[in-house]
């Protein structure tokens, strides 16, 4: 007998729905307007990459899994890259880097979320080595989009940087 969606809802744990929470908060928190902070910036993804992995290495085939992981978060980098490069605005006030106003963080973090979540419920329904290896390339490819958005943040702060710099 196959669970109905409110069974799943109400047998994931407590600590997923306060993880949702507390990603909802970080992900409107760094829609609006703010002062760039880098190793802020590390907190959601390395939340996702813990969550992926600890499931990960779970399976039977763990390196199988974790090299599609590895690998998927190549093309995650290149959208994550791409998407805050036209999406994500940035300026420097004073010696300061700010990030414009846009909804991009909380999608990236909603998109992360939804695709854990299935996810892991669907591991209950394809427990098998194909199942893992998608699930491993999909944790990848999200995790990817944050880092994608770090470097491009990254690579805007020294070009913001360095042209102030000549400009000053």
């Amino acid at each position: 007998m196959q669970p109905t969606v409110w069974q799943v809802i109400t047998h994931t744990p407590t600590w997923v729905w306060i993880l949702l929470v507390v990603l909802i908060v970080l992900g409107l928190r760094n829609s609006k307007e703010r002062e760039v902070n880098v190793s802020r910036m590390l907190l959601a993804p390395l939340i996702f990459m813990v969550w992926g992995i600890w499931t990960i290495t779970s399976f039977p085939q763990a390196g199988a899994a974790l090299t599609s992981y590895i690998i998927f978060i190549i093309p995650g980098l290149w959208i994550g890259y791409f998407l805050n490069r036209n999406f994500q605005g940035m300026y420097i006030k004073g010696s300061v880097m700010f990030f414009k106003q846009s909804l991009l963080p909380i999608i990236i973090v909603l998109i992360n979320f939804v695709v854990k979540y299935t996810l892991n419920v669907s591991l209950i329904f394809n427990n098998n080595n194909f199942f893992h290896v998608v699930y491993a390339a999909a944790n990848g490819l999200t995790v990817g989009l944050f880092f994608g958005g770090i470097i491009y943040t990254l690579l805007m702060k020294s070009r913001l940087s360095n042209s102030s710099i000549s400009n000053g």
